[in-house]
């Protein structure tokens, strides 16, 4: 069942922590996401099988799903989402999905900016809210 894309003013933590995330590997590795490091719900993104290292053959576990500003769990939701979500929004450019390849617009560097900055003065990914 296909979600609709969540609001930037819903993003919770694992929206956050996911743009944090594509900011350093846009920094260190040339935007090209760490696949094994991203919670993947195989069975929404079934294009991505066979192309994700799992780190794990579980079966996708409701719990994992992603949590929204207000604490709501989208129990279907995972990275991938999230990182479509935030290419819908502006802040990230999918070059190529399959390959995990992405770059951050030049609003996304800005909310990494303020991302980061928030979080090295003492912030967390759930209190986030870009200016």
């Amino acid at each position: 069942m296909m979600q609709d894309t969540v609001s930037v003013e819903a993003f919770g933590k694992d929206h956050w922590s996911t743009l944090a995330f594509v900011e350093t590997r846009c920094v260190d590795d040339g935007g090209i996401v760490d696949k094994e490091r991203m919670r993947c719900n195989t069975s929404r993104h079934a294009a991505l099988l066979g192309r994700i290292q799992q780190r794990s053959t579980s079966k996708w576990d409701e719990k994992w799903g992603t949590i929204l500003s207000d604490g709501t769990v989208l129990p279907e939701h995972d990275d991938w989402d999230c990182l479509i979500d935030l290419a819908k929004a502006g802040y990230v450019e999918i070059v190529d999905i399959d390959e995990g390849n992405v770059h951050l617009t030049d609003q996304g560097w800005q909310v990494a900016h303020q991302l980061r900055r928030f979080i090295a003065e003492g912030g967390t990914y759930k209190a986030f809210r870009p200016s």
